[in-house]
């Protein structure tokens, strides 16, 4: 896939772009990806994702501070 919904995309402390993939029930995973542009809503990759698991849209930021310990 090389089109995601911009709600999907979550940005570190040093600006890089990641989604989280749900290739299991209760597993996500964080997958960096390089975006070529926004348009709206929706997010233009500059090349395809590795992964074909559905990308997680809603909790991402929940996910990402579970996941790294970052709150608020």
């Amino acid at each position: 896939r090389d089109v995601l919904p911009y709600a999907a995309v979550i940005y570190d402390i040093e600006g890089n772009t990641w989604v989280y993939t749900n290739p299991a029930p209760l597993t996500y995973v964080r997958e960096q990806i390089t975006v070529d542009h926004i348009d709206g809503d929706t997010v233009v990759l500059s090349k395809k994702m590795r992964s074909t698991a559905p990308v997680v849209i809603v909790g991402v930021a929940e996910i990402y501070g579970a996941e790294t310990g970052v709150s608020k």
